[in-house]
């Protein structure tokens, strides 16, 4: 529960009286509360809940970003889309497309109580041998973050191997990737040519103080490499 937040936790309690899959656990539950309000964004159906309940408390769609440590100059970016998000290394620059950029995105108001679902695609006839990965930056770096690669919007447990990590620090590796026809030796997230997927991430305990928060919004910084 500390991963979502507080707000979450009154949305669930709310889903637990209306979902008619009472059974599912809170893990689950809060795994399709997230794919709810997805695929609401992404104007497709839901097949979870039939309820009427706004969910849009959970997902961020924008933030201020910045690609400099003075955090100026910086461009309000819809963060649901990748190439707005490390397409680019300046406020300046018009977005490029996946896989990106080697350089750092600082969000500058990464709000606490809701996750980032960033959308790529993964080109049928991308290089096989090609490969990346994203790290928690070091300058204004936030709080710890879990993070998942997923097709699933919101998806913070992935049943692929190598697609999840949790509670990282600045510096650390949060999530790796590789391309599933290539890298067969390479341990990392494997994706699918022609196929979408979604970076998920999250403030592992969003209520924690840290330095760089202030009330409601931290600064958090990812860094995309790619190899």
């Amino acid at each position: 529960m500390d991963r979502i937040g507080t707000k979450t936790a009154a949305v669930l309690s709310l889903v637990f009286a209306l979902a008619p899959h009472a059974h599912a656990t809170e893990e689950q539950q809060i795994t399709a509360i997230q794919d709810y309000y997805c695929a609401a964004q992404e104007a497709t159906s839901d097949t979870f809940f039939r309820s009427s309940f706004d969910y849009s408390d959970l997902r961020q769609e924008f933030s201020n970003l910045a690609y400099t440590v003075t955090l100026l100059p910086d461009v309000r970016a819809n963060v649901n889309n990748f190439d707005e998000v490390w397409g680019r290394s300046s406020a300046g620059q018009p977005p490029g497309s996946w896989p990106g950029v080697n350089f750092y995105t600082v969000f500058k108001n990464f709000e606490r109580n809701k996750f980032v679902s960033v959308k790529f695609h993964v080109p049928a006839g991308v290089d096989p041998t090609l490969s990346g990965a994203f790290f928690h930056g070091e300058n204004y770096p936030g709080p710890n973050l879990t993070t998942a690669i997923s097709p699933v919007c919101g998806d913070f447990a992935p049943v692929a191997p190598y697609c999840l990590t949790t509670n990282r620090g600045p510096s650390a590796r949060i999530a790796a990737w590789k391309i599933s026809t290539g890298n067969p030796a390479v341990n990392a997230c494997a994706l699918t040519p022609g196929q979408d997927y979604y970076i998920n991430i999250v403030l592992t305990t969003p209520d924690a103080s840290h330095p760089d928060c202030s009330g409601n919004l931290c600064k958090v910084n990812v860094q995309n490499t790619v190899n």
